[in-house]
């Protein structure tokens, strides 16, 4: 996140401290970084004002309907005989501990009657009960159904669609990025969910943030959102990160939209830690948080655990730039320029100049050169994290983490890249709307060999968010002058939004590629409203952007998927919970356990807790927590250290009833 603001700051205030003035802004030797501008405690206090404006939310936290399966459904990196189903099932306070069968099956209609491929797969808690099955077998090109039993009970339907071979005429993608749960709702998921007629979504990355609720804008006696991060720690842990992902499920938007869509997911550094590399990260510190190495791993597995995304086949790495291939008409090069073979981030001009710098690794960029110069399709698309355009960031801090950061390797794909017919990059990272000319030179936009991309955010901050921040570093600035003043200075930028959150959907033709933008009404509050603005063409062959007035129209869809699962077998889980059917376990981490354990678990309204933990005898041995709590996910730790080896049990009591937990103390 610190990236962010730097680059806000230093991207967007040169613009308005010197163009307002009349000066050459390429005349710029040097502006005050970041730590010089602003002091910390000044950032945390402006965001601050802005959270206590958000909206409490009244929806509950987890939809009780959906037991076991609160977490719905996904799936992803369809292929053209196959596709990745995804579940999670919160196992039942009986059954926890043990393997747990699930089945599934996969039909043509909603209804899931006509059914094409079915199975069974045992989940446990070392996969912390998610559940991923490759359904092969598939025709190319078509819409099916999916879902999951448990228990006796069903989960959502879920709708997906394999790719597209052959030739066909028009294509229709969702792309999305950085969402941030303590920021804002996600009401720009349940927005993206009602456009059915998507082949695919792509997430550029930022899916969940590491951040812990007073690590990121927050500290302690602040005003806390109302939907602060769970755990409240900064996420370090693989238990911290399965935790913040199964949060990020139960937002219903978030839900609805993998409930209608497979999903096409890429890392970028949140899903680690902010501003990371290969070895590092500008958000780790080995002296406080332990070994990178182990926390990269950390997120990664949970990152493959909790998203569709395909892994290597027999275990072992598993790398997530690959390729996607829509029949003739366009191949999706997706990359990793985060943890695969990024070198770290540039300190000084020399530094960022040396010509072995990478950003990709050896391995990657040369498997990208290749697969760049083998397409054969009418539009090739690269899906990228970072910012590759060229952009005059004036030689100040903070274009260090883009590809700005790294030129040498930039240049040399630059080369590449002249030689590829209809070639776009759609980014996430930014938080901003941006169509941009891919131009070797930003000072010559007619010699652009391309078009990028920028995808705003679904809910990670911006200008509308820091305009308090920015009036109090810089009194006299013309907020609503940014963007058209960052167009001024970067000739090859052609669409610049620093306000709205939201999505783009891209429209790809034999003829044409037109990206077109999509805003959400709010983030502070719940809201189903949106508008579209901006409209952006590559023609064939053209190689630079046209604005359009229009929307490309929307294509035939399939049916959705219900928005409610399939009428329980019977009710047995419903029984087995009926005590506290307003409070949900939904992990336990780690069990067994030696220094500590965390028990996760969310209420649907609000409730007065009473929680310990007890010996065998029955005896209070730690008192955990006692009082009332909103609706929300919550965690209570014990340190278990101190006591002896043996069974003890996690009790929690509300005016409902009472839940039990065992934990064994190694």
């Amino acid at each position: 996140m610190k990236r962010f603001f730097n680059l806000l700051l230093l991207v967007a205030l040169p613009f308005c401290l010197k163009a307002q003035e009349g000066i050459d802004v390429n005349s710029i030797e040097r502006l005050p970084s970041w730590e010089e501008l602003v002091q910390p405690e000044k950032l945390t206090k402006n965001v601050i004002s802005h959270s206590r404006q958000l909206a409490k939310s009244e929806v509950a936290t987890f939809d009780e309907e959906l037991a076991p399966f609160y977490h719905g459904v996904a799936s992803g990196d369809p292929l053209s005989d196959r596709v990745i189903i995804w579940t999670r099932v919160t196992p039942d306070l009986l059954f926890d501990g043990v393997e747990i069968p699930v089945s599934w099956r996969m039909a043509t209609d909603p209804e899931l009657t006509d059914i094409v491929a079915e199975g069974e797969f045992s989940t446990n808690m070392d996969r912390d009960y998610t559940v991923k099955v490759d359904v092969t077998g598939l025709e190319a090109g078509t819409t099916y159904y999916y879902g999951f039993t448990a228990f006796d009970a069903h989960s959502l339907t879920g709708r997906t669609k394999t790719v597209t071979t052959g030739s066909p005429d028009n294509l229709r993608f969702g792309v999305t990025s950085c969402s941030h749960y303590q920021q804002g709702f996600f009401n720009a998921y349940g927005n993206l969910a009602e456009q059915l007629d998507l082949d695919a979504i792509f997430h550029l990355g930022d899916y969940i943030y590491e951040y812990g609720t007073y690590s990121d804008f927050l500290e302690e006696g602040d005003t806390v959102f109302p939907r602060p991060h769970d755990p409240e720690n900064e996420i370090i842990s693989l238990e911290d990160y399965r935790t913040r992902h199964s949060l990020y499920k139960l937002d219903p938007n978030l839900r609805k939209v993998h409930q209608q869509f497979p999903f096409i997911n890429i890392w970028d550094d949140h899903e680690t830690a902010n501003d990371s590399w290969k070895d590092g990260a500008q958000n780790h510190d080995p002296a406080t948080e332990g070994d990178w190495e182990t926390r990269k791993n950390n997120g990664i597995q949970a990152f493959f655990e909790w998203l569709p995304v395909r892994e290597a086949e027999g275990g072992g790495p598993t790398k997530i730039y690959r390729t996607f291939k829509y029949g003739d008409l366009v191949d999706f090069i997706m990359i990793d320029t985060r943890l695969e073979g990024r070198m770290k981030q540039a300190e000084n001009e020399e530094e960022q100049n040396d010509p072995n710098r990478t950003l990709l690794g050896a391995e990657q960029y040369d498997w990208l050169v290749n697969e760049l110069n083998n397409s054969t399709a009418k539009w090739t698309v690269l899906g990228n994290q970072v910012i590759f355009t060229p952009v005059n960031l004036l030689g100040l801090p903070g274009s260090e983490d883009m590809w700005n950061g790294y030129p040498a390797e930039r240049e040399k794909l630059i080369e590449v890249l002249k030689n590829i017919d209809n070639f776009i990059i759609i980014t996430g990272d930014f938080h901003m709307g941006i169509a941009a000319d891919i131009t070797p030179d930003p000072g010559k936009p007619g010699e652009s060999i391309g078009a990028e991309f920028v995808v705003p955010s679904i809910s990670t901050a911006n200008v509308d968010e820091l305009e308090d921040l920015i009036r109090e570093v810089v009194p006299t600035i013309d907020i609503n002058a940014i963007d058209d003043l960052a167009k001024t200075v970067n000739r090859q930028l052609k669409y610049f939004n620093t306000f709205d959150h939201g999505f783009y959907i891209l429209d790809v033709k034999t003829n044409q590629a037109q990206v077109d933008f999509y805003y959400t009404e709010s983030i502070l509050e719940e809201a189903t409203g949106y508008r579209q603005e901006g409209s952006y063409v590559v023609k064939d062959q053209e190689s630079f952007l046209t604005e359009v007035e229009e929307a490309a129209p929307s294509a035939e869809a399939a049916p959705a998927a219900p928005a409610d699962p399939p009428l329980f077998i019977h009710t047995g889980i419903k029984d087995r919970n009926a005590a506290n059917s307003s409070l949900i376990i939904l992990a336990h981490y780690p069990n067994p356990a030696i220094e500590r354990s965390d028990l996760v678990y969310a209420l649907s309204k609000p409730m007065t807790i009473k929680a310990g933990l007890y010996d065998v005898s029955g005896k209070l041995v730690k008192n955990l927590f006692q009082g009332q709590q909103q609706a929300g996910v919550y965690s209570l730790r014990a340190e278990v250290g101190e006591l002896a080896a043996g069974i003890y049990f996690f009790q929690i009591e509300t005016e409902e009833g009472r839940v039990s937990k065992k934990l064994i103390v190694e």
